[in-house]
Parts: C-alpha cells; sequence; structure tokens
C-alpha cells in the first residue's frame, strides 16, 4: 500500500469529527464542510513533515527533553498572550472560518467534557500525572516487546509535551484556555495539535510493527 495512505492517521480526529457533525446535522452549509476539512488537511500536512523530516533525526534524550520543553513553552507561552492581549476580542480570521478567541473549558479534557463533570484542579492534576505514569509503562513495554524507532521517538514527544502542557493547565491555570475557533464547530489549544500528531505517530508505529495484526493459531 502506498505509504502516503498511512498519512490519514494524521487527521483521524478531525474525520470522525467530521462524520459525527455531518450525522448530528451541525454541518450543512458549504462553508462547514470546508471548515471541518481544512484541519484535516493540515493535519496531514503536518503529519507528512514530522515524518519526513524529523523521523531520521537522531533522538537522543537531551534532544528528546529539549524538544518537549519547547513544545510545552508554546503552549503556555501563547495561551499567556492570548490572555494577556486578546481578552474579550475576537479575531476573525481570512475566509470568515476561523477565530481567535478566548473559551475557558472549565471541564479540561475531552472526556470530562462528555461526562459533563467539572471537577477540581488538584482532581485533574492527578489524573493527569496518573495517565503520565501509564505512558511511561506503555512506552517501555513498546521498546520491550517491539522496538524502538523515529516513530515512537515522536510519540512519546508528543504525547509527553500534551500531558505535561494538561497538568500546568490544571494546576495553574485551573482549566483549559482554547483560543483556536473553527466557527461554530469546536475549540482548541496547541496541545491538541500534539494529542493529535501524537496518535498518528502512534498509529504509524503500530502500522510499522504490526501491532494491529490479529494473529491466528491453528490448534
Amino acid at each position: 500500500m502506498n505509504k502516503y495512505i498511512y498519512l490519514i492517521a494524521f487527521a483521524i480526529m478531525p474525520i470522525l469529527n467530521m462524520i459525527r457533525k455531518i450525522v448530528i446535522g451541525q454541518a450543512y452549509e458549504l462553508r462547514h464542510y470546508i471548515t471541518l476539512f481544512i484541519p484535516i488537511l493540515i493535519y496531514i500536512f503536518l503529519g507528512y513533515f514530522i515524518t519526513s523530516y524529523l523521523k531520521k533525526h537522531d533522538f537522543s534524550n537531551k534532544f528528546m527533553a529539549v524538544t518537549i520543553g519547547v513544545l510545552v513553552g508554546i503552549d503556555q507561552i501563547a495561551k499567556l498572550i492570548i490572555y494577556r492581549f486578546l481578552g474579550n476580542k475576537v479575531i476573525t480570521l481570512p475566509g470568515n472560518l476561523f477565530m481567535l478567541k478566548i473559551v475557558k473549558n472549565e471541564q479540561i479534557s475531552a472526556l470530562f467534557n462528555i461526562l459533563g463533570l467539572t471537577l477540581p484542579g488538584w482532581i485533574t492534576t492527578i489524573a493527569r500525572l496518573m495517565v503520565l505514569i501509564v505512558l511511561l509503562i506503555f512506552y517501555r513495554y513498546c521498546e520491550e516487546k517491539y522496538q524502538k524507532d523515529s516513530y515512537l521517538n515522536l510519540t512519546k514527544i508528543l504525547t509527553y509535551a500534551m500531558v505535561i502542557c494538561s497538568i500546568m493547565d490544571s494546576a495553574l491555570w485551573g482549566y483549559t484556555l482554547d483560543f483556536i475557533v473553527f466557527k461554530g464547530l469546536q475549540a482548541i489549544d496547541i496541545k491538541d495539535i500534539y494529542a493529535q500528531l501524537g496518535i498518528g505517530t502512534l498509529l504509524m508505529y503500530g502500522i510499522k510493527n504490526d501491532l494491529f495484526v490479529i494473529k491466528k493459531y491453528n490448534n
């Protein structure tokens, strides 16, 4: 199969979101379909970039730690700038499809949003720390059971950065400050982009190492 087809892994969540919006009838105008389709193209482009230009990089522990720190810094500094200078303003980007607007997500996570839960910051901080521990164990298992390669390293960088950003949101802000708004549909922050790309690299790792193959055993 053409390797470029696998890039669809980086857009799996936007694709599922598009299908959900269409099914429940929230996408009924051309601009809605365009708004849903553009994130898919963006994630595929970013996925192509990191797999084509970064996968051959020498992933030393120092490089990974510095990269995680930079990604966390980008997310948090962007939020500080948006909070300080945007306030109650709304900036509509060209095409009237995207906006920069502060959206305080007090549920902090997609799961809490679905369940309608608003929990204290210290509880969500502990939950994030537990997620980080689970990821450490999972990645160690993958390294021992399969192999450590560039896809797994990229997954570790992206997901660790995402979880650390989430911990800082819970501990410092008490909520998630989303500010990238797909008009009338969805609001995200930068760490959500890390999460989606991390899902993509993990799926690529799984495809490469046959993690999703169901083996048949003959009696």
